[in-house]
């Protein structure tokens, strides 16, 4: 039998636990390759399934799909742990609708070894909620449960979980109450509210970006590109912010309120996670990732042959519209740069053109619906809380300022 997963909490990570590699080396995935070795060269997202008939499990699965453009932009890779036989779990996939679920990643955990050695806990299969759910689901989505077979004495009670692992550490994980609840998947890979160690890092790996390796599927630009909410002119419903999504503590004061002060936002960690946060939502997490590769890492790179490199990287991943990361600049402005390049080198300042135009479009229109979003809403609501030291240094609490925030008519049109 397995040993349990050995927990340790390092320093940095809020007690979030990391578990002993061998557990992962020895999840074999049907690629051959184990689960601690492809996550050495991209995150996984581990995610254990209850069964095939299980509704919440179908969900999962189908939701997982339909954001796997994006994971693939943030270089994450699915992984899915089920118990029933692989013959068994490869026919499901093969007739579902969408062909190429049949391609995901997956590991057989047979006898619940690695559900067991994760700690994943049973329930009972019943219960109001789970029943609600389940009829939401059917009426909703067409998903229903169906018979169970090839359990080879799996245990169907499993509550569903998800880890997300990189080089070899579990650094974020979503532990379900039961079975019908089910995570935001791209915030447990985002982390924005710095609940595990995925805080630590805070944008695209270069080295990675844009390798398959045999784990990612192969999709297009295009099937991204046709998940975006369409550029428009519109007038935006006005906003009037109470104090309750307002600065009262001193460690508020990067909250940023000016809708076109778009720099101003990304240039805080806090802030700038919700923001790649909704941008994966909605299909267009390259922007925020080129503003990351730029700003985070080429920028603080001290070595001009680290900065051509990184360039060189830089051209190839988002210069390209057909790259999965190419960004929707004008060819006018990308050659600038490029040749830029070419007569002056690595500068520091070689793509500060690029982030101009950004900031000023792409992110602007980023940035104006995320104000006008609930997961806004989430993060002034999380940043108000005040904490032990606020409540101890304001002893004269500030009087909230409440500004009106209005925005005009605003064009947005594609370049």
């Amino acid at each position: 039998m397995l040993d349990s997963l050995t927990v340790t909490s390092p320093p940095g990570t809020c007690n979030t636990p990391t578990y002993d590699s061998k557990i992962l080396e020895e999840m074999i995935t049907n690629t051959r390759r184990s689960v601690h070795d492809i996550s050495q060269h991209h995150k996984v997202l581990l995610v254990f399934l209850r069964h095939t008939g299980c509704v919440f499990c179908q969900e999962a699965i189908r939701d997982i799909f339909d954001i796997y453009p994006v994971m693939m932009q943030l270089d994450t890779v699915a992984i899915f742990v089920h118990m029933e036989t692989p013959n068994f779990f490869s026919k499901y996939l093969e007739e579902l609708p969408e062909e190429r679920l049949k391609d995901f990643v997956r590991v057989y955990d047979k006898d619940n070894r690695f559900a067991d050695a994760f700690k994943v806990v049973n329930e009972a299969s019943l219960g109001y909620q789970n029943i609600t759910r389940g009829i939401e689901l059917l009426v909703t989505r067409g998903i229903m449960v169906k018979s169970v077979h090839a359990r080879d004495g799996a245990v169907l009670t499993r509550k569903p979980a998800v880890f997300l692992i990189e080089k070899g550490d579990i650094v974020h994980e979503f532990r379900v109450g039961a079975a019908h609840e089910k995570p935001d998947y791209l915030s447990v890979i985002i982390d924005p509210q710095f609940e595990g160690r995925a805080s630590e890092a805070t944008c695209c790996d270069m080295k990675a970006m844009g390798t398959s390796d045999g784990v990612l599927f192969n999709v297009t630009k295009k099937e991204i590109d046709d998940k975006k909410p369409k550029p428009k002119s519109r007038r935006t419903k006005s906003l009037t912010f109470s104090s309750q999504c307002l600065p009262v503590f001193s460690d508020m004061d990067f909250m940023s309120y000016d809708a076109h002060d778009v720099g101003l936002a990304m240039r805080d960690t806090r802030q700038r996670r919700y923001i790649k946060l909704y941008a994966a939502k909605i299909y267009c997490t390259e922007t925020v990732l080129f503003w990351e590769t730029v700003e985070i890492q080429y920028k603080n790179a001290i070595k001009r042959s680290v900065r051509a490199e990184m360039a060189e990287k830089i051209f190839v991943q988002f210069f390209d519209p057909n790259s999965l990361h190419g960004i929707n600049v004008t060819d006018v402005l990308k050659n600038k740069i490029t040749n830029k390049y070419k007569q002056e080198g690595a500068d520091n300042d070689l793509f500060e053109d690029m982030i101009i135009e950004v900031e000023a479009t792409l992110l602007r229109e980023i940035y104006t619906r995320f104000m006008e979003s609930d997961l806004y809403k989430k993060m002034c609501t999380k940043y108000l809380k005040p904490t032990k030291e606020s409540k101890s240094t304001c002893n004269t609490p500030r009087t909230p300022i409440t500004p009106n925030i209005e925005f005009t008519e605003t064009t947005f049109t594609e370049n």
